[in-house]
């Protein structure tokens, strides 16, 4: 008879069972990429596994994602890894940052046609982000809820407003993580909205959709910051509307950068009173300097069955100037979610 002694230090030895339930996944979408402005190059070009497209400010690649599950409820949370590190010019004199500004960046998807809207945007804005000045910054975002637009073959995107040759170098990664989706099942995700442009002279979209039958938790999902000469350091009134009601009004804004320094370090900075400021400490239109935009997320149930009208309008958008700068505009994109709802308890 074999001593129990040896057979619990074998068992301790023996490789552990394969679970049968999920695993967590990560696929990496684009690794040390580029992202430059050289308006002499190709508008498109094809890189190491990814496309480059508008000279170079915008690199885009198609990647095989995990299938959604039968079953909503094993849906797994899924987190945007993104990193963006400034490219390094060498000089005689030394070595320095070849682009010192801060630059508006966003991650997009690319929609297959049954999920464009009439009239609708072709992307999804995952997540919109702005650079630090001149350092290294590193962004995650909680995009459960897009679940059913990723997954399969699916085409990611990210933009970088850089006007220079290098610019920055962009890594990303998404992971799928078993048993932390939480209360989450996702059955829609229908972009409204990407990345349109409101100024002045166009401060008002407005978009139809219809609302199937059967969903849960309808809800949008904003993105808004404000850019141009002055409109940066300026709010707006945003105004939505369902149907000709309106249901929320709010505005955009950001003042806790303060603690950025580090992320900041090519930031112009000023003596005043006898304390140093920094213009990444800026008080913004709905961002700072080296961190993603916050989405805000409007509970919907104004979004019942059937056919809807959404409007947003934004007010007081700062027209150019009679000195010449370019006045404003606020980038604005929306997204309507809704789940699968938790079947009652008998």
């Amino acid at each position: 008879m074999i001593p129990l002694r040896l057979l619990f230090l074998a068992a301790l030895l023996l490789p552990p069972a394969k679970s049968t339930a999920a695993q967590e996944e990560s696929i990496v979408v684009f690794q040390s990429a580029a992202i430059e402005y050289d308006p002499a190059g190709p508008e498109r070009a094809s890189r190491d596994g990814y496309e480059s497209r508008h000279h170079g400010q915008i690199i885009e690649a198609l990647v095989k994602l995990p299938d959604r599950p039968h079953n909503l409820r094993a849906q797994r949370q899924i987190i945007l890894h993104l990193e963006v590190t400034p490219a390094i010019i060498e000089e005689t004199q030394g070595a320095r940052i070849a682009d010192p500004w801060t630059r508006l960046g966003s991650v997009t998807l690319i929609l297959p046609a049954a999920a464009v809207l009439p009239d609708g945007p072709d992307t999804a804005e995952l997540m919109r982000f702005v650079t630090g000045f001149g350092g290294q910054t590193t962004f995650e975002e909680d995009v459960t809820a897009f679940a059913p637009l990723l997954s399969g073959d699916t085409t990611l995107r990210v933009e970088i407003s850089t006007f220079l040759k290098p610019g920055w170098n962009v890594s990303m990664r998404i992971e799928y993580r078993p048993g932390r989706a939480g209360y989450r099942r996702p059955l829609l995700a229908m972009p409204v909205f990407t990345a349109a442009k409101l100024t002045s002279e166009q401060s008002r979209l407005t978009q139809r959709i219809t609302i199937a039958d059967g969903l849960s938790l309808p809800r949008i999902r904003i993105l808004s910051t404000g850019h141009g000469a002055r409109q940066e350091f300026l709010t707006s009134t945003h105004v939505l509307r369902i149907d000709g009601v309106e249901v929320a009004r709010w505005r955009p804004w950001r003042e806790d950068a303060g603690n950025l320094h580090e992320i900041n370090p090519t930031s112009y900075r000023e003596d005043i009173d006898g304390r140093v400021l920094w213009s990444s400490d800026i008080d913004r239109a709905g961002w700072i300097p080296g961190e993603r935009v916050e989405a805000l997320m409007l509970p919907m149930p104004e979004l019942t069955p059937g056919p809807h009208t959404i409007e947003i309008f934004v007010e007081g958008i700062l027209p150019p100037s009679e000195g010449g700068d370019s006045g404003g505009y606020w980038r604005f994109s929306a997204v309507v979610l809704a789940d699968e709802p938790w079947p009652r308890k008998e």
